[in-house]
């Protein structure tokens, strides 16, 4: 294999590690779960992997466009990662979230049922761009904050229930409560990998200003409530066996786990790898409980899902440590690899 050929495929992997696919579990499965709730359980057509597809696509997008965003950041914060490394010009990094963006536009329009639907999907996405945008400028101002940070994440299983022709009804409202409280919770858990760094930076995440251990309670008690909604749900739909017991899974496992993640978080500058570690086991409650949600109205579906997302995580975590944290693609593309910690800013920068 010759030299261009080899650096082309490097390239490319480059562009692959920024959509950090692996972690978009949570998205497909809210979106899954807005449209099978729509359809009573159906979900072996067509249209369904078009709405898959659209979420796997505009999930992407948003993570390359963060790292674009934040890679001056990220050179203090995360060296590693693949803007702030260098391993690709930020400018080539933003035609290639605004091409993935634009791809999600054209699988929603295949998922939708009809023009009308597209629209009032497009009309979403509008508003959880805009709300994703005032969040990153109303960081410091607490509960404004949260409640932005939120919404993006509640209009995701709307999209899939919109999409789908689903009528206004309570549990579409029960599917965005979800959908918030657990955005919520995911994205101060998010913020608690970095609280170590970023005050280095002025990012003032809820996590800096309250504090770790705070910061760990606030989100823990958020997402538990997104128990109470599945709860709610097989209630409304009639209990779903498999549903039930992917949900006691949850609260088992993550109650199980939460002292020795709570006394992770009362030691300083463990640094964001461990700090990602140590969220892990509370990260697979939150999973099961994703899964028990589409599992209320498609069983079948939930678990092969399940099923699938979970090795694609474990291994996309592990191959991203490897190849971008470790430096293993820097080096193969001749470039030196960044530390995988903070650097300490200049004295006076």
């Amino acid at each position: 294999m010759g030299r261009g050929v080899r650096r082309a495929l490097g390239k490319a992997e480059v562009a692959w590690w920024l959509t950090r696919f692996y972690l978009n579990n949570g998205a497909l499965l809210m979106i899954a779960a807005g449209w099978v709730g729509a359809t009573d359980g159906t979900w072996r057509t067509a249209q369904f992997v078009w709405a898959m597809l659209f979420m796997a696509a505009s999930s992407s997008a948003i993570l390359v466009f963060n790292d674009v965003s934040d890679h001056e950041d990220d050179k203090v914060t995360a060296p590693h990662m693949p803007l702030a490394a260098g391993l690709m010009e930020v400018r080539t990094a933003a035609v290639f979230g605004a091409a993935l963006a634009l791809l999600g536009v054209v699988f929603l329009a295949l998922a939708s049922v009809d023009t009308e639907r597209f629209l009032i999907c497009v009309g979403l996405l509008v508003l959880a761009t805009a709300s994703g945008v005032v969040y990153s400028a109303a960081k410091p101002l607490g509960i404004v904050a949260s409640v932005l940070v939120g919404l993006p994440f509640a209009i995701v299983p709307l999209l899939g229930w919109v999409a789908a022709g689903g009528q206004a009804e309570v549990a579409a409202a029960l599917l965005a409560a979800y959908g918030f409280v657990d955005g919520l919770s995911a994205n101060t858990q998010a913020a608690l990998k970095d609280v170590d760094v970023d005050p280095l930076v002025g990012n003032r995440t809820l996590a800096v200003r309250i504090g770790p251990l705070r910061a760990f309670r606030f989100a823990t008690a958020v997402g538990s409530l997104a128990w109470f909604v599945v709860a709610a749900l097989n209630a409304i739909e009639g209990a779903e066996p498999v549903s039930l017991v992917l949900l006691a899974a949850s609260v088992v496992l993550t109650v199980a786990i939460l002292p020795r993640t709570y006394r992770s978080f009362q030691e300083a500058d463990r640094g964001r790898e461990l700090r990602v570690d140590d969220l892990a086991f509370l990260k697979i409650g939150d999973y099961l409980r994703n899964v028990a949600l589409v599992a209320v109205y498609a069983p079948a579906l939930a678990v092969g899902l399940g099923l699938l997302f979970q090795p694609i995580l474990i291994v996309g975590r592990r191959l991203y440590v490897r190849r971008i944290v470790q430096g293993e693609l820097a080096r193969s593309l001749g470039v030196a690899p960044a530390p995988a910690g903070p650097v300490q800013p200049a004295v006076g920068s």
